[in-house]
């Protein structure tokens, strides 16, 4: 797969995880962020990202895309262009202040079958009293 550099939430993406919940299990990402600001010839510090989190408890679509040249040794870009996505809802976020990036981001996103545990749906049926 060939990748270009991708953002989530205004940052650039230095990796993810995804796990799959399988019956009554949740699904999980995790995805790992840097603001990629960088020096130009003068010695001047250019800003050409800011982390803008969603807010917790709020619903995302986490998307990663790429070429899948490498395969079928095709020249770059005739190839098929695959994006991989993740809709969930914001579990939290963290900030990290350290010498592998300053700072950095963690996002935790989880499924949305959290919000309606616990709730009853009649679909057909019901007869009672609704107060």
């Amino acid at each position: 797969m060939i990748f270009n550099q991708q953002q989530y939430m205004g940052a650039s993406i230095r990796s993810f995880n995804a796990s799959i919940g399988w019956g009554g299990s949740t699904s999980n990402l995790s995805v790992n962020l840097v603001e990629d600001n960088y020096y130009n010839q003068f010695g001047n510090l250019i800003t050409g990202e800011t982390f803008t989190p969603i807010e917790v408890c709020l619903p995302t679509i986490f998307k990663f895309s790429g070429f899948n040249d490498d395969e079928l040794n095709l020249p770059i870009g005739t190839g098929n262009y695959i994006t991989w996505q993740f809709a969930g809802i914001v579990k939290n976020y963290t900030q990290e202040n350290s010498a592998n990036g300053n700072p950095l981001f963690s996002v935790n996103v989880s499924d949305p079958r959290e919000i309606l545990a616990g709730t009853q749906l009649i679909l057909d049926d019901y007869f009672g009293s609704v107060s």
